[in-house]
């Protein structure tokens, strides 16, 4: 018999680099220390499943970054997702994608 299938509903955010950023509001270790207030603001609100580099295995960097969050809605996670500091000053856009992960129990 077959365990019924698991499904927890997730976003990823794939941030990007604007093409034509505005300047910084602020010195770049103090954005990746905003930055990094924020990812740790949403673990410690049990909404970040994961994030980290979007880079390959020889360096290259495929977007900003991604992160995947936890939200009860397509809205909210697109609320979460602006706030990141980068996306904020303008230096980034974020796209949304929904995203079901599915398992099954062994």
């Amino acid at each position: 018999m077959t365990e019924p299938r698991r499904v927890d509903q997730l976003y990823v955010l794939l941030y990007r680099p604007n093409d034509d950023p505005p300047p910084l509001p602020a010195p770049e270790a103090e954005m990746m220390k905003r930055h990094h207030a924020f990812l740790q603001g949403l673990l410690d609100r049990k909404l970040m499943f994961g994030s980290g580099s979007t880079k390959d295995e020889t360096g290259k960097r495929h977007a900003a970054g991604l992160c995947i969050v936890r939200a009860k809605t397509m809205a909210e996670a697109e609320a979460i997702a602006v706030e990141e500091p980068f996306c904020k000053a303008g230096q980034r856009r974020v796209e949304v994608i929904p995203w079901q992960r599915t398992w099954f129990e062994a």
